[in-house]
């Protein structure tokens, strides 16, 4: 949980590597992995040690925007993807 300048309390809803999007029709949203050296520099390291997908590692803030029906086909993807 992220402090505003006037007191009131604001609620981190995706981490810094993903950067999330909506198409033209505002309708579709886009979930993009950018690494940002300055930012993610010691995540990402430890990530390619523990050799942790992203969308591992960022499990509970992209649940958290996208739901957890979403992030089960996520993984079932990548599952699949893998084999």
């Amino acid at each position: 949980m992220m402090e505003k300048s006037d007191g009131r309390s604001l609620s981190v809803v995706i981490c810094f590597p993903v950067i999330v999007t909506k198409s033209k029709d505002g309708v579709t949203e886009f979930a993009n992995y950018e690494p940002r050296e300055d930012h993610c520099k010691a995540a990402c390291a430890l990530g390619k040690k523990l050799k942790v997908p992203v969308y591992q590692f960022l499990k509970e803030p992209l649940i958290r925007k996208f739901g957890q029906e979403f992030y089960d086909a996520l993984e079932a993807t990548a599952r699949h993807i893998k084999k």
